[in-house]
């Protein structure tokens, strides 16, 4: 079993061995599993079940078919090999009879409504996963006597809250769906379920000013681009109530970027972190979906905790945030840009202009940055910022004599030379193994 994996893996680079082991099980103990119920179990993309099912081609019944399933004779291959199973979600369906009496209701209540719009980015949550959203935020202790907003409802949170724990001060929902609100309205009302408020909202559009800074607790779903998770993030923060307690503020965040797209997670960490948000908790593959098989019927919780400095940012003017709008993102000029902050270094550098300018003169000469022109001026705390204009961009230094720290802003519009070694040359250069380093493009 280990080659076969192990020649597997060669084939499915997106896949961890223990995920091509887990799969390997499925297909060896489950009958006539179809591709999207493989999909929705794995929280695989379609993408990367499809080029699984090419390199494992030789062992199936048929590689077009919607079924998945392997030969008789190969699945007691596998069997005999003792293949073991994927977790293939780290959170539990160990639910008390009260939440799975929840979940049949929201069942019933998905029941009456099954037209997702595309035009919405809508893909329903399966029942459980809606549940383990009122769950979390529960869990988290965000829900007795908070403010709960919710951008975005299609997965009915909201009710599943109530139902929950309805020992919340209010629910706000700013829904863009006219449909999904009347709705929603009408099953509030029949649940018997209270506080719960209902709006009209397109979050391209500005909050009315008696919803600012407001909320506890904010939960969204966002569309699956860049610029939805932008806005919707942005939305988000405008909500948050501004006190002094902030370990009491969080935001609730589902998206992913499927597996074939690790350079929009990291978009996605890098938005977050612009808003000075901290990721308490990400759980991959949190909630489950049907119809989205692109993203593998799976998205992840980011649980976000508000900090001191958690701010707005200036929001550009956002009008394209679906897929359906096939908006691509526009493509920048290269840049490498990196930012270094450097503690500890020793004074007769610190202090004196000419050490300092030889310094940075000869970090330059190692990266191949070819100064054009430069400027140095000085501050009365005795502080300096040299200004040096190379070929290819800028490089802007300043430092704090009597915090002996310096700070380096390095911009190049071509790729910089032997990068790896910067932070190592800049210890060397000012004798301090305290460099810290950022890379932001």
């Amino acid at each position: 079993m280990e080659s076969l994996i192990n020649d597997l893996k060669k084939y499915n680079p997106d896949l961890k061995e223990a995920e091509i082991e887990g799969l390997l099980y499925i297909l060896a103990t489950e009958k006539n599993i179809t591709n999207n119920e493989l999909i929705t179990k794995t929280g695989i993309p379609k993408s990367v079940l499809k080029s699984f099912k090419t390199s494992i081609s030789q062992y199936l019944q048929e590689v077009d078919s919607d079924e998945v399933s392997l030969k008789v004779d190969k699945k007691k291959t596998f069997l005999d090999q003792n293949p073991k199973p994927y977790k293939w979600s780290i959170y539990e369906d160990n639910f008390s009879d009260n939440e799975k009496k929840i979940i049949r209701t929201i069942e019933d209540i998905r029941s009456k409504y099954i037209e997702a719009k595309r035009d919405y980015d809508q893909f329903f949550a399966d029942s459980k996963s809606t549940l383990n959203k009122a769950k979390i935020i529960s869990d988290k202790g965000m829900i007795k006597n908070k403010k709960i907003a919710l951008i975005g409802d299609d997965d009915f949170i909201s009710l599943a809250i109530g139902l929950l724990n309805d020992s919340y001060e209010v629910i706000d929902v700013f829904e863009i769906d006219d449909d999904l609100i009347t709705f929603l309205e009408e099953e509030v009302k029949e649940k018997s379920l209270k506080r719960i408020n209902y709006y009209r909202y397109d979050a391209r559009k500005n909050f009315p000013t008696n919803f600012i800074n407001k909320y506890d607790v904010i939960a969204t779903d966002p569309p699956y681009t860049r610029y939805g998770i932008e806005l919707f993030i942005h939305r988000a923060v405008e909500l948050l109530v501004k006190n002094n307690n902030y370990s009491g503020l969080y935001i609730f965040l589902n998206f992913t970027s499927g597996l074939k797209n690790p350079e929009k997670e990291i978009k996605i960490q890098d938005i977050i972190n612009q808003y000075n948000l901290l990721v308490e908790d990400k759980i991959g593959k949190f909630t489950r979906y049907s119809g989205a098989e692109t993203i593998g019927n799976a998205s992840s919780m980011y649980v976000l905790k508000v900090t001191p400095k958690t701010d707005l940012l200036d929001l550009p003017n956002i009008t394209q945030i679906y897929t359906f709008e096939n908006n691509p993102e526009e493509h920048f000029p290269y840049v490498d840009h990196y930012v270094f902050k450097i503690k500890g270094v020793k004074e007769d550098i610190i202090n004196s202009k000419s050490a300092l300018q030889r310094n940075i003169g000869e970090f330059c000469n190692l990266h191949r940055l070819k100064v054009v022109d430069s400027k140095i001026t000085k501050f009365k705390n005795q502080g300096l910022s040299f200004t040096f204009i190379l070929s290819n961009s800028n490089l802007v230094v300043h430092t704090w004599p009597e915090l002996k720290s310096m700070h380096i802003d390095l911009i190049t519009c071509v790729p910089i030379f032997n990068k790896n070694k910067m932070s190592v040359n800049l210890s060397r250069l000012f004798r301090t193994n305290k460099v810290e380093v950022r890379n932001i493009e």
